[in-house]
């Protein structure tokens, strides 16, 4: 979970994920509340996991009202296996 806030206001944010065998995905979030944001993430197959999993990197891009850009980076492990138990 992630905070986003200004105080000149949070005009858009963006998902960005990329998996260890180079697979990426963009989601722009649609706003949920004052501080609420949410999208929809498509499935990541094995393959584009690589294989037996790996580290995650997880970044949300926020832009205020005045143009400034901010972007939140953080690493999660997956395992494909952990899946199939």
């Amino acid at each position: 979970m992630t905070d986003l806030a200004d105080s000149s206001g949070v005009e858009a944010v963006t998902l960005r994920v990329a998996t260890p065998a180079g697979h990426t995905q963009q989601v722009p979030l649609a706003r949920g509340g004052s501080a609420t944001w949410s999208g929809l993430l498509a499935p990541i197959t094995a393959l584009q996991l690589g294989l037996l999993g790996g580290t995650v990197d997880v970044a949300f891009e926020a832009r205020d009202a005045a143009g400034n850009v901010s972007i939140a980076h953080a690493s999660t492990r997956v395992s494909v296996l952990s899946c199939l138990g």
